[in-house]
């Protein structure tokens, strides 16, 4: 017992902290790269990381111990998950690579927002239940447009999708806790794991992008300064022309 609580002590804080760190390594990178990408990321990592410590009771131990606010987790949370579609269509470039996808993604989004002022209105008991709807649909979503952009040959659709599929093992071992069969006894664990591999590989993917968009630019410039070039030598050879044919003509 006394590795296991070892193991989860060291899962606990290797979730919050790495949570902690790459935060704030996100939000400056994005402030130094002027990219929203990093800025959608560590609004992310913000929302889940309020919800899962006021969930785990690290927000009422050690920052806010008179706050009494149970909407705040699913709030957190939600506030997450349209973060994390904003990010989605950003990396995979779903408005230019697949219209239909970006347009679930919209309304994904946006019925993340209306979700957020529905537990402002109505009540937790109420809400809880689209919660729970639609966080299950965002996730099949997650996985399916990663795993087509990843078909598709996306550089950072491998990354993406892996980290969704982590994301969504570590959540599966809280249904397979409660079979009864002693395989998983403490589902949490897992889910942490799950979430650390996610947070690992959602930073490689806003890395490729960052590459691509960098190649992306550097063809570009590339390419203009050929045809620059060649402009130029064009107008050159016109103007030795003209001066030859003007030679000639006296």
């Amino acid at each position: 017992h006394s590795k296991k609580g070892f193991v989860d002590q060291l899962a606990l804080g290797m979730t919050y902290g790495g949570v902690l760190i790459m935060f704030g390594y996100s939000f400056f990178l994005g402030l130094a790269l002027r990219d929203k990408g990093y800025f959608y990321y560590a609004l992310f990592l913000l929302g889940a990381g309020i919800g899962g410590t006021y969930y785990e009771g690290l927000l009422l131990q050690y920052f806010m111990p008179d706050l009494n606010w149970p909407k705040l987790i699913p709030i957190a949370f939600s506030i997450a998950y349209a973060s994390v579609l904003l990010l989605t269509n950003y990396l995979l470039k779903l408005q230019q690579k697949a219209p239909r996808l970006y347009l679930i993604n919209q309304i994904g989004f946006w019925s993340w927002c209306a979700l957020i002022l529905g537990f402002l209105i109505f009540s937790y008991l109420e809400a809880i239940i689209f919660f729970q709807f639609l966080l299950l649909i965002t996730l099949v979503y997650m996985l399916l447009a990663g795993c087509y952009s990843w078909y598709q040959g996306y550089p950072a659709a491998r990354a993406y999708t892996l980290s969704w599929v982590f994301y969504v093992m570590g959540f599966a071992m809280f249904p397979l806790s409660r079979l009864d069969i002693g395989i998983i006894e403490e589902p949490t664990t897992w889910i942490r794991l799950g979430f650390i591999a996610q947070m690992i590989l959602l930073s490689l993917a806003l890395a490729e992008k960052v590459n691509l968009i960098r190649k992306e630019k550097e063809a570009a410039e590339k390419e203009l300064a050929t045809s620059l070039r060649n402009a130029n030598q064009e107008l050159e050879q016109r103007v030795i022309d003209r001066t030859q044919e003007l030679e000639k003509a006296k």
